[in-house]
């Protein structure tokens, strides 16, 4: 797919997200030299992205009046405008083939993080029929044989016969990729002597060996990526933008994007020395608010951060109904369901990539994806904190209306120049959460630590006690320096009694999270759901 190009002359720009569960449509337009959100719209995936357009250039009329005439905009016109379009479609089924219950961990465990969903079989636990129906099944898009090199000897003697035997499925399904990494890329040849020529057989076979005794698990994860979405799709876009980000702003960021299939964790650090910055980052179909077919993992990992259900059959249900329904119950305990489920969401995304988390903490933290577009920002901010347990100040924005994936796809120097005009438009500030550990074994009623809050309209002093949370009131805009101290064994960071942050306001304030690093939660599920409670629920009270 060609990258679409954003000419001088263009002065408005429809940008759509299409994901799986929410279509959303924005308006950019130039004016003043300068790009501006002019407004956006979400409505549940499958209506017409043409209707969404004309509505929104209507409203945009209606709210102001001569705007549209003076870009051009006209409701009624068929001329098309100029469109960035980011899909998410639902993640390919992958098989990983491996010769041990071993193997097959490992080999799990890298492609997890390249955004397929998963099925494994090896020979303990599948027969060559059970893995030959597998490879046949029509949603089935790739296979991964992997191996130790050298090969244990628990895997050497089946290796032979995975080759032979999806050798012999690619002979019915000849489009099929392959990816042949570890000691079985030395069986290449075997795919070789099918006799198909490279009209029959298009897809490739892609033979990756260890180098000097290192596992390939980089080149494995390149490969399986670029096979999952060759030119790219929404998610690698919003990864291309949280680069574009951290340059426009200067910072380090990380881009949380939970969405109904998929998660996406990103991070990014802004260019130093003339050097372009670092970035990463991991897409997992495990990570998404609502599994394909819940297990008992998935339905324990919503129960850990419920406030409201015991019940494992209920949540259950409720995730089943919200993979069929996603805008179905989408209020009350429906909304609480969801933050709930992106909380577990983040959870595994971290899980899957320990490597995102080394370096030091991001400045920055955007959320986007439906996980977060209907709780209160305060109760967002708050399970942010829940399960990102860092030391230190973090400011937290929403990607509100869903741009990172459309701005993602442009080429890089019209990215970069529109991001940096529009990053104050597409970030809703979410606020700031400072998190201060206490005690080893902190306890209630100890001394608490003092934090001083000094900045745009606030000057006040606080003493944040073990287990509690402190809400600071501080507009979007303001910012002010929170300087804890303590002489009880409370700190920042690792032997700091004093220090200061940063720290700016949004629609959630300042939040102040003295509850200990790590989040120390009571084992049985009642008193855990108490607990959680406790934070929680003040959060989501209707104002009187």
């Amino acid at each position: 797919m060609a990258e679409p190009v954003v000419t001088p002359t263009a002065r408005v720009i429809t940008a759509i997200d299409a994901g799986a569960a929410t279509t959303s449509v924005a308006l950019l337009g130039r004016l003043a030299n300068r790009w501006r959100l002019l407004g956006s719209i979400a409505a549940p995936a499958g209506v017409a992205e043409s209707a969404l357009i004309a509505r929104l250039i209507g409203e945009l009329e209606v709210a102001e009046l001569g705007l549209g005439a003076t870009l051009g905009l006209d409701p009624a016109s068929t001329v098309p405008l100029r469109t960035l379009r980011a899909e998410t479609p639902a993640p390919p089924t992958l098989v990983v083939l491996a010769g041990s219950p071993r193997a097959l961990e490992g080999a799990r465990r890298v492609a997890t993080a390249t955004g397929w969903r998963v099925v494994g079989a090896q020979p303990e636990s599948h027969d060559p029929r059970d893995v030959t129906g597998l490879l046949l099944r029509p949603e089935v898009r790739a296979v991964l044989i992997a191996a130790s090199d050298p090969p244990g000897a628990d895997e050497r003697s089946s290796l032979d016969d995975l080759a032979a035997l999806v050798a012999a499925v690619r002979l019915r399904r000849p489009g099929l990729p392959v990816v042949l990494s570890g000691a079985m890329a030395a069986r290449r040849r075997r795919f070789d002597r099918l006799g198909l020529d490279d009209h029959e057989d298009p897809a490739p076979v892609i033979a990756i060996p260890s180098a000097r005794g290192l596992e390939p698990t980089e080149r494995v994860r390149s490969a399986l990526e670029a096979i999952r979405a060759p030119a790219g799709d929404g998610r690698s876009a919003i990864a291309r933008s949280a680069v574009a980000l951290a340059a426009a702003l200067d910072r380090r960021v990380e881009v949380l994007d939970i969405g109904l299939n998929a998660g996406l964790r990103a991070v990014a650090d802004p260019p130093t020395g003339g050097e372009p910055g670092r970035s990463a980052s991991i897409t997992s179909a495990e990570a998404g608010l609502a599994p394909f077919e819940p297990d008992d993992a998935s339905i324990d990992g919503v129960l850990a951060w419920a406030t409201r259900w015991g019940d494992r059959h209920r949540i259950g249900d409720r995730l089943h109904d919200l993979r069929l329904m996603p805008w179905a119950d989408a209020t009350g305990i429906g909304a609480r369901l969801r933050l709930a489920a992106a909380a577990a969401a983040i959870e595994r995304l971290v899980g899957h990539s320990d490597h995102l988390s080394a370096g030091p903490p991001p400045d920055l933290v955007v959320l986007a994806g439906g996980g977060f577009a209907l709780a209160p920002p305060t109760a967002v901010a708050v399970t942010l904190a829940d399960v990102l347990r860092r030391p230190g100040g973090v400011q937290v924005a929403f990607d509100h209306a869903r741009l990172l994936g459309p701005i993602g796809m442009l080429p890089d120097v019209e990215r970069q120049t529109m991001l940096a005009d529009l990053a104050d438009d597409l970030l809703l500030p979410i606020g700031s959460v400072v998190v201060v550990a206490h005690a080893a074994r902190p306890v209630r009623g100890e001394p608490g630590v003092r934090v001083q809050v000094v900045g745009d309209g606030v000057g006040l002093q606080l003493e944040v006690g073990a287990g509690t949370i402190e809400l600071v009131e501080l507009a979007p805009g303001d910012h002010a320096i929170a300087t804890i101290e303590t002489e009880t064994g409370g700190r920042l960071g690792p032997d700091a009694r004093r220090v200061s942050v940063p720290v700016s306001g949004g629609v959630a304030g300042l939040i102040v999270d003295g509850r200990g690093i790590p989040l120390r939660l009571p084992a049985r599920g009642d008193d855990r759901r108490a607990a959680l409670a406790a934070w929680h629920d003040p959060l989501w009270a209707v104002p009187s």
